[in-house]
């Protein structure tokens, strides 16, 4: 095995282990944001509402527990695709680098997505676009996967 994973190496454990855990990590997430759409009540922000106060009005409605896991969760895993990115790059492999890529924004699309979500009282628009940038981000990802081992 090399460092840097040439075409017949199996690329860095670290890499590897990232591009294995944001899959796992996408579909939890996936499952937990299909609850909070089905069971949680997204109050509609008053006018003038800051991100605090819609913050706020979410932390009292039913489900709100659900709701923070699934934020908390989408932070970490924009943390994972950055390092993921970075491994990829130390690793060198212009495909996985150019997967990373698309993994990251496809992570960060999602939460902005999840914001909008927020700040509209649930919208359902903003809940397919996660949707989207969740298949963007685990089909990258598989693929790297696939293509790193």
């Amino acid at each position: 095995m090399t460092t840097h994973g040439d075409a017949q190496g199996t690329g860095s454990g670290p890499l590897r282990a990232g591009l294995t855990a944001m899959p796992a990590l996408l579909i939890f997430q996936f499952a937990l944001g299909m609850w909070v759409n089905l069971y949680v009540s997204i109050p509609q922000p008053a006018p003038g509402y800051g991100m605090m106060g819609v913050m706020s009005a979410v932390m009292y409605s039913i489900g709100a527990p659900v709701l923070m896991l699934h934020m908390m969760l989408g932070w970490l895993m924009a943390a994972g695709a950055l390092i993921v990115l970075v491994l990829s790059l130390l690793e060198g492999r212009t495909t996985v680098i150019g997967l990373a890529v698309v993994g990251l924004v496809s992570v960060l699309l999602a939460g902005l997505g999840g914001l909008f979500f927020l700040f509209s009282g649930g919208d359902n628009a903003y809940s397919y676009f996660m949707a989207l940038a969740f298949v963007s981000a685990f089909s990258a990802y598989f693929s790297a996967l696939a293509i790193a081992r």
